[in-house]
């Protein structure tokens, strides 16, 4: 299952970022290999043009059906949702330790 983590850094042993909207990176790990692909994340910076546009097909292109942020508000919840993606808050650590927790868990009470 492919899973995107907001990160503070470009490696799985970065920590997980506090907020969806500035995290500096999105990390798609693998939830299995664990291989991952790191991704400037374009909701962070406001000179984007169509930041929303491109975050949401960044989603599609990569078949995410999770998402995990280290904080407890996700303004576009709503939106991911929308699209069968679950959105699990307050996450701490570094990447690699939340998938791994994502693993065993499977996390309860998606947003």
């Amino acid at each position: 299952m492919k899973v995107m983590v907001a990160s503070m850094g470009r490696t799985l042993d970065s920590e997980v970022a506090k907020t969806l909207r500035k995290s500096p990176f999105l990390l798609t790990v693998d939830s299995h290999t664990f291989s991952f692909e790191a991704i400037q994340n374009p909701l962070a910076s406001p000179a984007v043009h169509d930041s929303r546009k491109i975050f949401h097909e960044l989603l599609g292109d990569n078949q995410v059906r999770v998402i995990l942020i280290g904080g407890y508000r996700c303004h576009e919840a709503e939106k991911l949702r929308d699209k069968k993606i679950r959105v699990f808050l307050g996450i701490t650590g570094t990447v690699r330790e939340a998938v791994e927790k994502f693993n065993k868990l499977k996390y309860v009470g998606a947003i």
